[in-house]
């Protein structure tokens, strides 16, 4: 009998060694999407240099497309404009063309835009301000193979990386990805969500091991609460750390739904930023303005929301010193 199940452990073990293999397919550069900010001359360049400040924003912005409230979509721009993060980061894009007017014309064409290229509805995007003085690199993960999909595909939305490259010596100072891992509570969703986190953690061994990537961030929606669950098939010895988990669990709310008959509300925490290498967190809040959360009081309050996912906003000090 112990032979019988040693036997059955080795089959599973060998079934499922795909996705967990030490290493991933290398990433596809995105063409036409590199060191596009060495095109864009601004008047004033800025350089995080050790000890400089610079501000990171995370937010679903649910539903983007021509549907959308034009007055939700104008509340959205505006809590994104007056952050004047240096790094904006979203899901939930779905009308592209739309989205880049949006950005060009209600953020006075201050970003550069770079999309995840998978051809689902919910699309990510990575937005960089031009001011920035970097070279960049775009790279996509669409196609990172597992037997879990039928298409042959692990992620259901694109994870785009962008990476920071210092000008002068090529090395690359910071690499920001966004993710929007499968939603759902079924059996399979559950699972091929712990597949993609898994997944995540050696997309982030790649850039930090191979492509000596000094400091590495991950923002998105994870659909997993983190007041819930854990994080360790992601984190594992990875040394990352969570920009809102020092908080209050009563300030770490990033969504809301409501129960299904009683309709009470259920406020989690699956938006997130993770942060690993020489990034010191100066401070983190959710919600615009450093509210407390501002937690929806009613259905018709959500309905009346912007977006039913609160933003993050974190700012550090990069510190390249570190060991």
């Amino acid at each position: 009998m112990k032979i019988l199940n040693l036997l059955l452990l080795l089959f599973l073990l060998i079934g499922n060694v795909g996705v967990y293999a030490d290493s991933i397919p290398t990433p596809q550069l995105v063409p036409n999407c590199s060191h596009q900010l060495a095109s864009n001359p601004y008047i004033h360049k800025k350089t995080l240099t050790n000890g400089q400040p610079f501000k990171i924003m995370n937010y679903n912005i649910e539903n983007l497309d021509t549907n959308k409230d034009p007055q939700k979509i104008n509340a959205v721009f505006k809590k994104i404009r007056e952050e004047k993060a240096e790094i904006v980061v979203l899901q939930e894009v779905i009308d592209v063309n739309l989205f880049r007017k949006l950005v060009n014309d209600k953020l006075n064409d201050r970003y550069l835009i770079f999309m995840g290229q998978n051809d689902g509805i919910h699309k990510n995007a990575v937005l960089i301000r031009k001011d920035l003085n970097y070279d960049v690199e775009h790279y996509s993960h669409r196609n990172i193979p597992t037997d879990r999909r039928d298409n042959g595909e692990l992620f259901y939305r694109d994870v785009p990386v962008v990476v920071l490259k210092d000008k002068t010596s090529g090395e690359s100072v910071m690499a920001i990805a966004t993710v929007h891992l499968k939603a759902g509570v079924d059996d399979f969703s559950i699972e091929h969500r712990l597949i993609e986190l898994k997944t995540l953690g050696k997309i982030s061994d790649y850039y930090v091991k191979k492509k000596k990537v000094k400091n590495f961030i991950v923002a998105g929606d994870f659909n997993k609460d983190l007041l819930r669950f854990n994080y360790d098939e992601f984190l594992s010895s990875r040394k990352f750390r969570e920009v809102l988990s020092g908080a209050p669990r009563n300030r770490r709310a990033t969504h809301v739904f409501y129960r299904q008959g009683d309709g009470t509300p259920v406020f989690r925490q699956i938006d997130a930023i993770f942060y690993t290498g020489g990034l010191r967190l100066k401070f983190s809040r959710a919600d615009h303005g450093g509210r407390p959360f501002g937690r929806n009081k009613s259905r018709e309050e959500r309905i009346n929301r912007e977006s039913d996912h609160i933003p993050i906003i974190a700012k550090f000090i990069l510190n390249n010193n570190h060991q």
